[in-house]
This record gives C-alpha cells, sequence and structure tokens, in this order.
C-alpha cells in the first residue's frame, strides 16, 4: 500500500482536504496529515482521523511522551508528501528553508522529487512576484505542481488560484505510484 503523508495549511479550501484524504484511502493509499498551527484553527485534527486518515500531526514538539514519530521517522514511511490546500504563506517558507513548524519542518527532511504541492489563494497572491519566485525555486528543485486553476473564488472574485479538482490532485498522486 503507497503511502502519502499529506500536509495541510491554512487555506479556506481546506475543507476540500477531507474528500481528499477520502479519496486517496478509495484508491488504496494510506494518509497521515501534518496540519500547520493556523490550519488547527479552521479545522480540528479529530476531523481527519473521523473520515480515515491514520494518525494527524500538529506539533513538532509534542507534549506526549508517547509520541514517538517526528519528522526523520515520518519521512523513512512516506512515498510521497502531498500539501493540499498551500498556502502562499507556505510556498514562501518552503522555498527559503523556513522551519518554523511540522510541515516545513518536515519538508526539509524529505527529498524534493518525492513532493508535490497544490496551491489555492486569491489570483492576485498567486501572481505576486514572491509567490511565483518561491514556485519557481521549488519547481527547480523537483517539487511538482497541481493547479492552481481558474474558477471562481471564495471572496467572489474569479481567477486562477483555486485548488485543482479533488480528482486532478488523486489521479497526479497515483501515477506518482
Amino acid at each position: 500500500m503507497p503511502n502519502v503523508v499529506l500536509g495541510v495549511t491554512s487555506s479556506v479550501a481546506i475543507y476540500k482536504a477531507c474528500d481528499l484524504v477520502r479519496s486517496l484511502e478509495k484508491r488504496g493509499v494510506a494518509v497521515k496529515i501534518i496540519l500547520t498551527p493556523n490550519a488547527q484553527r479552521l479545522v480540528s485534527p479529530q476531523l481527519f482521523l473521523a473520515v480515515g486518515a491514520e494518525r494527524v500531526f500538529v506539533d513538532l514538539f509534542p507534549s506526549q511522551i508517547e509520541q514517538q514519530d517526528h519528522h526523520i521517522s515520518l519521512e523513512k514511511w512516506a512515498d510521497i508528501f502531498l500539501i493540499a490546500p498551500c498556502t502562499a504563506n507556505t510556498i514562501c517558507k518552503l522555498a527559503h528553508g523556513i522551519a518554523d513548524n511540522f510541515l516545513c519542518t518536515f519538508f526539509l527532511a524529505i527529498p524534493s522529487s518525492r513532493v508535490l504541492i497544490a496551491p489555492a489563494m486569491h489570483f492576485q497572491m498567486w501572481s505576486s512576484q514572491a509567490v511565483q519566485d518561491a514556485v519557481n525555486r521549488l519547481a527547480s528543485w523537483g517539487v511538482g505542481f497541481i493547479g492552481p486553476v481558474k474558477g471562481p473564488l471564495a471572496s467572489g472574485d474569479e481567477g486562477i488560484g483555486r485548488l485543482a479538482d479533488i480528482d486532478a490532485i488523486v489521479t497526479q498522486v497515483v501515477s506518482f505510484f
């Protein structure tokens, strides 16, 4: 069974991450989740367990002594690291090696060729020079991107920045194997 670590950031598209977990599991993929601190403000880690995730990581330095997993052991388990949805903030952090949370630290531990990012943000953020420079830098390291796509955004605007369809993300992940 393929193993995917799904990184979830605080995009408004976060609600689609639950459907993503279910769709991956229907394809026989085991999923563990890493939530950024701000993602936890939007959705509870327990929700991902309820939809079938094997485990949810929320803190680089957990308070529970019995929690033995960390970014290195998780890297050994993972076949691929998928970040969906991925915010502009996280893309820029990754491109500059800023590891101030579990998700960004895990990114440094896994080879870039095993990373897929599905961005989701407002089109003005997606088209900003800072984000485009970060995307180009990550792509030059071998990171793959799925989307974003053009469509209606949470703001009511329309443009490129919408999270790719769940089926397109799942297809890309499964084709990786």
